[in-house]
């Protein structure tokens, strides 16, 4: 199996070099490096979602994985993302945001 420097898949998610020049790099198929990526915990296109309290901020890589991790529902945490006021999380003092 090829080695992949975690650098190197840091650098396609951040934008700085495309997922062809690392096909070019390490001599493989645009297909296997992304498969290693997904391996390694890397993803493309994968939502982010970064929860910010008063005591900690967060990242969460799903809408279920947020709704679990503030024990609403998925729905909630969608209409919070959408822009819809939210009583539980002002009177908490929550924000959810997408990253990118």
């Amino acid at each position: 199996m090829m080695k992949y420097e975690d650098k190197d898949f840091e650098k396609v998610i951040d934008g700085e070099v495309s997922i062809n020049d690392m096909c070019d790099k390490y001599g493989v198929a645009r297909k296997t490096f992304i498969r290693a990526m997904n391996k390694k915990g890397y993803f493309i296109k994968k939502t982010k979602i970064k929860i910010i309290s008063p005591h900690k901020t967060k990242i969460v890589y799903s809408y279920s994985a947020c709704a679990d991790e503030l024990g609403v529902s998925e729905r909630t945490i969608r209409n919070a993302l959408e822009g819809k006021h939210i009583k539980l999380f002002d009177d908490m003092g929550i924000k959810v945001e997408i990253v990118q």
